[in-house]
This record gives C-alpha cells, sequence and structure tokens, in this order.
C-alpha cells in the first residue's frame, strides 16, 4: 500500500512539474536564437528598422494579444538574444497600470503564479488588487531619476526567461515591456 502512495505522489509532483515548466523560445513567430534575416521574414510584423542604440532592429507593427505595438530585437554573436515588447510609453500613471496589468495576466496564464517586485502573488489574487499593488509601486518610483520594479513568473520557463518591467524615466513617463531573453 505504501508503494502506490509513493508513486502516486511521484506522479502527481511529476505532472505538477511539468505545467511549471513550460516552455518558450520566443515570442510570436520570432524565437531566439535567429538571425536578423530570419527576423525580418516574419513579413507580417515589417517593416523592420534599425535600432542604432542596441545594433537591433524594431517593427512598430507587432501585436500584443491583438493590440498594435513595438517590439524590439537585440542580438548577441548575429542572434537574437532578447525580444522586447513594448506595451506602454505614457506619462499617465493609470496607462502604465493597465499595461502591466495586460503583462501579470499573460504571465500568469502561460506561466502560472507570479511575482511582483520580489513578492509572491496568490493565484487567486483579483485584478483589482494586482492593480492597486502596481499603481501603489509605479506611484512609488522617484520623478526625478529612472527607477524600475518587475514581474515575472515563480517557475521559471524552460528555453527562455520571461519577465515585465515597468520603468519611470524623469522626462519621458512611464514604460512597461515584457521581454524574452536568453536565460
Amino acid at each position: 500500500m505504501r508503494h502506490g502512495y509513493v508513486l502516486g505522489v511521484v506522479g502527481l509532483l511529476a505532472c505538477c512539474s511539468l505545467l511549471q515548466a513550460k516552455g518558450v523560445q520566443g515570442f510570436d513567430c520570432w524565437t531566439l536564437g535567429m538571425t536578423r534575416a530570419e527576423v525580418k521574414s516574419c513579413g507580417q510584423h515589417g517593416p523592420f528598422v534599425d535600432v542604432r542604440v542596441t545594433g537591433g532592429l524594431e517593427t512598430a507593427n507587432g501585436d500584443f494579444e491583438g493590440t498594435k505595438t513595438n517590439i524590439s530585437f537585440v542580438f548577441g554573436s548575429d542572434r537574437l538574444i532578447k525580444i522586447q515588447v513594448w506595451l506602454c510609453e505614457q506619462t499617465d500613471l493609470e496607462t502604465a497600470v493597465s499595461s502591466v496589468t495586460r503583462a501579470w495576466r499573460y504571465l500568469l496564464r502561460e506561466f502560472g503564479q507570479t511575482k511582483l517586485a520580489g513578492t509572491l502573488l496568490a493565484i487567486d489574487t483579483s485584478v483589482e488588487e494586482f492593480q492597486a499593488r502596481a499603481r501603489t509601486l509605479a506611484a512609488a518610483l522617484p520623478p526625478d531619476k529612472e527607477d524600475k520594479f518587475q514581474l515575472g513568473p515563480v517557475s521559471k520557463p524552460d528555453g527562455a526567461a520571461v519577465w515585465a518591467s515597468v520603468f519611470r524615466d524623469p522626462k519621458y513617463g512611464y514604460y512597461v515591456f515584457l521581454f524574452v531573453a536568453k536565460p
């Protein structure tokens, strides 16, 4: 009888681990490790422009959950190492909160339980509770210098690091990004 119990527990743990260790290789039609030419071959999202600061590429025709958005691509050794989805570039706090909520919902749906600024969020955290916490954190970012907070999945996905960041810039306001990068 004891062996059956142990096998059942082991099976349950293995199943849960597989669910939590969901793999991710990129975002939309892009896969980490692609060349510049391969990134550009996702033609439905073009045109692509060179980004002088990073040496990467960017498109203004990306898509995040049905919303047109900028997506940037960073390369290392001629291979895609980071995808940056621009969810917000605004001075308005409520727009930033709405954007980070979209990122949180995506992370929660795709990867399960999340952490917000290092604090574990309950799996059943309400949208209102999340927004109140995010609003408090964003409003507390100093207005006179660059600062940020992040959120991401508790169980790290296989194949890539995935997280969202909320930045506050004294000149331009709030930025919310979703990142997929080589671990």
